[in-house]
């Protein structure tokens, strides 16, 4: 197969540079600039021995074009790398529009130079107001703590998915706020109905002031 033949590309999508040590030299590979990654040209061999050594190719730091990757992955024996290459295009999303999965995906790093690609990714998001929610934030951060701790302790973060709220139609809305103002009426209708008969009971039921009848006057002949 010809990727096998030939140099492939070595991709560093990350904004710092990546050092990696091959048989008998060591690769300096510059970091991404805007959307162009740095890139060194290595052979299959140099890969494999790389690979042998280093988390570079696992965990996502480096990797290959996409029509040559899984042939690459497969000849370095990385069959599971969808599970455990982190890329750097994919951080960002992790972040911005988390869901259950990604962020169980984010405290299931145990690899503290992984975590902290992840990391760098989070505060540059805030720095530039990106909308990054708090509770991403918190999740990152404690993570970040455990692993300070231990890398091999199991994480305590429980992650639970948030209830969406359900979408009301503005029909919905309007109709709602038309039996509200009915009901209103009919509440304030009846209470004028109820002040009224009070009214009239009252008048009806009146009683004469008491007092002594009034006596008329004789005059003595």
């Amino acid at each position: 197969m010809k990727v096998i033949k030939g140099d492939i590309k070595v991709l560093n999508y990350s904004p710092s540079a990546a050092a990696v040590h091959g048989k008998n030299r060591e690769y300096l590979i510059n970091g991404a600039v805007g959307a162009d990654p740095g890139v060194e040209f290595m052979d299959i061999s140099e890969i494999d021995y790389i690979n042998s050594r280093t988390q570079a190719f696992k965990t996502g730091l480096l990797e290959f074009e996409s029509d040559v990757r899984d042939e690459v992955y497969s000849e370095i024996k990385l069959h599971n790398w969808k599970e455990t290459a982190l890329f750097e295009r994919d951080i960002d999303d992790m972040l911005i529009n988390p869901d259950v999965e990604k962020l169980q995906r984010i405290i299931a790093i145990s690899d503290v130079q992984t975590f902290e690609r992840v990391r760098g990714h989070m505060l540059g998001l805030v720095n530039a107001k990106e909308d990054v929610s708090s509770r991403v934030v918190d999740i990152v951060n404690a993570r970040f703590d455990e692993l300070a701790i231990s890398t091999l302790a199991p994480s305590k973060i429980i992650i639970k998915p948030i209830e969406k709220k359900v979408a009301v139609s503005t029909e919905e809305v309007d109709a709602l706020r038309a039996e509200l103002e009915a009901t209103k009426k009919m509440m304030q209708e009846m209470m004028s109905s109820m002040k009224q008969e009070s009214k009239d009971t009252q008048t009806s039921t009146a009683k004469p002031k008491a007092g002594r009848p009034a006596t008329k006057k004789t005059t003595a002949k």
